[in-house]
């Protein structure tokens, strides 16, 4: 499985290496609570992702909704429900 199979400009994929440098510079910092915040973040995130696409797809949209890749969970991650929003709110803008 391609975990960038949903990003197509360049400046996404160098925004999701950022975002995994940061957690790498949290853990080598020694900040492990930290970077294990952040990635349970994200997995919450991911989940209401996934959670939130079933939902509308049960409900009969057909609206593209964002899927669940590297860079999603990891601004949601680093955000929290603010970045929730914001991805949702790129989806529809792009």
């Amino acid at each position: 499985m391609n975990i960038f199979q949903n990003i197509n400009e360049p400046m996404l994929i160098w925004a999701a290496i950022g975002i995994l440098l940061t957690v790498g510079i949290l853990i080598a910092a020694g900040r492990l609570g930290k970077a294990v915040n952040v990635a349970a973040k994200g997995a919450v995130g991911g989940a209401a992702i996934w959670g939130i696409n079933a939902g509308v797809a049960a409900m009969g949209a057909t609206v593209a909704l964002p899927g669940i890749n590297l860079l999603t969970v990891g601004i949601v991650g680093l955000l929290g429900a603010p970045g929730l929003v914001m991805v949702y709110g790129l989806n529809f803008i792009m």
